[in-house]
């Protein structure tokens, strides 16, 4: 016959044929065995158009291996394994799917245990499948061994002895850097009753070099190894150390450029002081404020991202790096307090802007802008590395930004 379908039981195909010549016959074909198995069609050969790739080679005609017994698992146990990262993922959900033997399998280790005659109890079945596992492991093997495991883990950090020289120069940088704000701090108390320092009122520069010593300090805790302490510590000094110094000098700025834009009009102004550190001291109590919400809601914390490498193990495996790095479970906390940066930056650079065409006589009104102009330059770059920094700098990200903030 040229015909041949699956089912030899009955099937709605074969009631027309019965009792005709056409009568459908049953085929009894071979036990099937681990090499007839291994040499049955394709799925794909046997949707080929080529008649002979459909037949297939006479190797793999025998019968079809009867199904081993079903597994039943759990939905939650496929939810929580695809929630994860591939890097971080367990092989266990596809072991266990891919966990089992054939009939043909349960076949031959019943044959051992036949040829197995022993006087002890069990002896006979345990040798069995020991004798079947140990000449049949590499198949086993590659059939429940997800690929990629077993997998390395290898914690690859900045901090490591494998970049001493870039973190030797991102903690000499912090350490400059604060340590040229403690001269200045001290220069200036020290000058504080000479006229440039008077006009310049010492209050604001205290206030300012105040937060440039907490910006030293966060760019030497980002050349740091991360940990919780610290990690919370990083914020608070970053946002508050540039907060006092710039809501100041935009406070400052501000002034000048009235005080100009009056005179200009032959107005006599007068500018009080008091509400000028009212002013500064509302920014700073919203701004501490909302540190406090961050810190005790979602506070940041030391996390690990694990990245699935290339490289391949002594065991055929791959190789799982993992970075630390400061992060709160929310990144809008992040968002929103560079987004308040930037807004500071903005508002600062439209100050200094306004005040180019201030008389010259205003000299420390250009230094204010010259100020201004490079932390904008310098805030933007960290807000850029914040984005790309996953793509960029993976786990330099930390020495990166010490290095941007020292200077």
């Amino acid at each position: 016959s040229s015909v041949m379908i699956y089912y030899a039981n009955t099937n709605p195909a074969q009631l027309p044929f019965q009792g005709t010549p056409f009568e459908f016959q049953r085929i009894l074909l071979p036990d099937p065995t681990a090499e007839c198995l291994a040499n049955r069609v394709s799925q794909e050969d046997r949707c080929s158009s080529d008649p002979i790739r459909q037949v297939g080679s006479p190797l793999g005609s025998c019968n079809t291996d009867l199904s081993s017994l079903k597994k039943y698992v759990i939905g939650s146990l496929r939810t929580n394994t695809f929630i994860q990262t591939e890097a971080s993922r367990s092989p266990a959900y596809d072991m266990i799917g891919a966990m089992g033997i054939s009939t043909l399998d349960m076949f031959s280790i019943m044959k051992l245990w036949q040829q197995e005659h022993s006087s002890e109890r069990y002896y006979g079945s345990r040798y069995a499948v020991c004798h079947w596992v140990a000449h049949n492991i590499d198949a086993l093997m590659s059939k429940m061994v997800p690929p990629s495991y077993p997998r390395d883990h290898q914690v690859q950090s900045f901090y490591d002895v494998q970049h001493p020289g870039l973190l030797f120069v991102a903690l000499t940088f912090g350490g400059i850097a604060l340590l040229a704000v403690l001269v200045c701090f001290g220069l200036t108390w020290q000058w504080k009753k000479r006229m440039v320092i008077v006009y310049a009122q010492p209050e604001f520069l205290y206030v300012i070099l105040m937060g440039l010593s907490m910006v030293a300090i966060s760019a030497i805790l980002h050349a740091t190894p991360p940990s919780n302490g610290s990690c919370v510590a990083r914020t608070w000094m970053t946002i508050l150390g540039f907060s006092m110094e710039l809501v100041p000098l935009i406070v400052k700025v501000k002034a000048i450029n009235y005080l100009f834009n009056q005179s200009m009009r032959n107005r006599r102004v007068k500018i009080d002081k008091k509400k000028l550190y009212k002013t500064v001291a509302a920014v700073m109590a919203c701004v501490v404020v909302y540190l406090i919400v961050w810190t005790a809601v979602d506070p940041p914390a030391k996390q690990a991202e694990a990245v699935l490498t290339d490289a391949v193990n002594d065991d055929g495996g791959s190789k799982v790096q993992t970075f630390h790095y400061c992060a709160s479970s929310s990144q809008y906390w992040h968002i929103a307090s560079m987004g308040y940066l930037i807004i500071l930056l903005l508002t600062a650079t439209v100050m200094a802007t306004q005040s180019r065409n201030v008389d010259a006589g205003f000299k420390e009104s250009k230094y204010l802008a010259a100020m201004i102009y490079s932390h904008f330059l310098f805030v933007l770059l960290r807000s850029l590395m914040f984005y790309f920094g996953d793509k960029v700098v993976k786990n330099n990200w930390g020495v990166v930004v010490a290095g941007v903030t020292s200077i």
